[in-house]
Order: structure tokens, then C-alpha cells, then sequence
């Protein structure tokens, strides 16, 4: 019998600023987010929101304020409510970051860390929370009859609505949505293939419909989670308030010359 020797392994060395994150190097420092708003950057998170990186709040914020004043509130601070596709976008990059299977960084661009994931996902797998999306009657022939309504702001920090046709999205009250089909308007498009619910990866889903007594103000946008499920609602009453009732909002990005000047 031939004689031979088990593999010993071969030594390698980590680049020092970067590390190993699911067969991936992730550097652990990345550009800190510029931005107009005044924010504590280790309680931001940053996300891609198509072409270009918003940094979108950890902790739920505006508690017991009603759909308007949350939007005022967080306007006057130069902030601006989470969309559904923003929300739902951290939701899923918070839990995925927590499994081990991508990184994420706050708005000062450090690498977040598994103790700072953790609490991050539990506040936000137990939220209570408006979403910035409005669904009036359509002028502009949207799905279902619906436009959808947003606010942003312009390049001065002013809020500005802005008003598109609905998107088609899943049409069936209440399913187990899968949030890789969500739409650019961040409503889903697939029900899942599971019927387990699992923390950024599924939620039932509450489609947006006329709100009959007031079709020119249209029902608003919502997320409510617990441990062991999560509903994104598209049929909640604007005048709601509650002590647990908030959002989590963003900042959007400026030209580092101009950060800090009014």
C-alpha cells in the first residue's frame, strides 16, 4: 500500500481591511454617508435604493404621532418616512446581514457588527410603523383604480408629493408574499413558495383598495411585525395614532462640499 500524507493546508493571509462574509471580502470601512439631515450616524443604516445610497434609521422613531405629523415631524428635521420599497429593503438586509449572509454599514460607513445586528433586527421584527405611500383614486390610470402617493424631498430639504400610477401587485388579501417580487414601488408580485414565515425573507400581505367614504385621500401604507409574523398593509386609516405607533425614516445624501451649510 502506497504510503502518503493527509493535506496540511496552505497559509494565507486576510487583507487586514477586510473580511470573510459568506465566501465574499467585505472591506470594513466604506465612504461615510454625506447628508444635509442632523443624525447620530451609528443609528443609521445604509441601503441601495436603485442607482444611488440612502441611509435609512435603526431605531422606529415619532411614536404617537398620526400619518400627517409623522410626515411634518420628520420633514422639519429633514428627513423623510420610509417608502415601502426602502422599508422593505433594510427589513430584508438586516436579517440577512444576521444570518451571515451579507454585510451592512452604518451611515458613518463602518461595517456593523453581530451584537449591533441583533438589536437592529429585534427592533425592526417588532415594529409598528407607517410607510411613506398613499393610494388616492387614480388620475392616471393605475392598478386597481389607484395612484400612488409619496413624499420626498428637494434639493432644499422641502417635502414634495409626488403622484404615479399604482403598480400591478398581488391582488390576494392576506397571502404570504415573497419580498424578492416586490415591484420598484416595493409591493409584492409573487406569493411565497413557503408557508413559513421567515424574518426579511416573507410577510402576508394586505393589497391597496378605493377607500369608499374618502377616494381622494385613499388609504396609507403600514407595517406591523411580531415574532412570528409580519403583514405589510396597504388599507390603514391616515388619523391613526398610538404610543407604539412610529416610523423609521431617511436621509438622503449631499454633495460633501455642502454638508453642514444651509
Amino acid at each position: 500500500m502506497e504510503e502518503y500524507q493527509l493535506p496540511q493546508g496552505e497559509p494565507y493571509e486576510l487583507p487586514r481591511d477586510k473580511v470573510p462574509i459568506n465566501n465574499r471580502l467585505f472591506p470594513k470601512q466604506t465612504k461615510v454617508f454625506p447628508t444635509y439631515a442632523q443624525i447620530n450616524p451609528a443609528q443609521y443604516s445604509l441601503i441601495q435604493d436603485k442607482g444611488k445610497v440612502v441611509t435609512i434609521s435603526a431605531l422606529q422613531q415619532y411614536n404617537g404621532s398620526n400619518f400627517a405629523n409623522l410626515n411634518t415631524s420628520a420633514s422639519t428635521d429633514k428627513l423623510v418616512l420610509a417608502t415601502p420599497m426602502r422599508f422593505l429593503t433594510s427589513w430584508r438586509d438586516v436579517n440577512s446581514a444576521l444570518r451571515g449572509e451579507t454585510a451592512r454599514y452604518n451611515a458613518s460607513g463602518e461595517l456593523i457588527q453581530p451584537s449591533q445586528l441583533a438589536r437592529d433586527a429585534q427592533v425592526v421584527n417588532n415594529a409598528w410603523v407607517y410607510l411613506n405611500a398613499r393610494f388616492p383614486q387614480t388620475k392616471n390610470k393605475g392598478f386597481r383604480g389607484l395612484d400612488l402617493v409619496t413624499i420626498i424631498l428637494d434639493k432644499d430639504g422641502k417635502p414634495v408629493f409626488t403622484r404615479v400610477p399604482l403598480e400591478t401587485c398581488l391582488k390576494e388579501v392576506g397571502c404570504l408574499a415573497d419580498i424578492e417580487s416586490i415591484n420598484t414601488q416595493g409591493l409584492p408580485t409573487k406569493k411565497a413558495k413557503t408557508k413559513k414565515y421567515e424574518p426579511g425573507k416573507t410577510f402576508n400581505f394586505y393589497p391597496p383598495v378605493l377607500r369608499e367614504d374618502k377616494p381622494q385621500e385613499g388609504w396609507v401604507a403600514g407595517f406591523y411585525a411580531v415574532s412570528d409574523r409580519a403583514f405589510l398593509s396597504c388599507y390603514g386609516y391616515p388619523a391613526d395614532r398610538n404610543a407604539s405607533l412610529g416610523g423609521f425614516v431617511c436621509a438622503e445624501g449631499a454633495s460633501e462640499k455642502n454638508v453642514g451649510k444651509e
